[in-house]
């Protein structure tokens, strides 16, 4: 499995990172009383979302890794859990977005689902 290129920035920006756990469960309204709340899946899946800085030098860097080592997006790559630095497996769920920080300096907007 690919792992996150070496010469890109390791950690997400803390100014925008958010990690959503998954819900596992669905809530229905009832006629009468409380809603009605059952689990619907037995794995959740966990978004992690934020934003690295990259040097205009470091884009070809991200392209090839998006586009030619996982399929556009589609397979898995392995990188440190923001928060526990645990080993993970993640992939994007949209393409990445870039957009000007100042001079050489472009701040690049990641969105992952994480593999458990």
């Amino acid at each position: 499995m690919a792992s996150w290129p070496s010469t890109l920035q390791e950690c997400l920006n803390e100014n925008n990172f958010t990690y959503t756990p998954g819900n596992v469960s669905i809530t229905q309204d009832m006629e009468i009383g409380p809603k009605k709340s059952r689990r619907r899946y037995t794995t959740p899946v966990d978004m992690i979302t934020g934003s690295i800085d990259l040097h205009k030098d470091d884009y070809n860097t991200l392209y090839n890794f998006y586009y030619s080592t996982l399929g556009g997006g589609v397979d898995y790559f392995d990188v440190d859990h923001p928060i526990t630095k645990d080993p993970i497996s993640v992939r994007f769920t949209e393409p990445f977005n870039v957009s000007t920080k100042g001079g050489e300096w472009f701040i690049v907007n990641l969105s992952w689902e994480v593999s458990l």
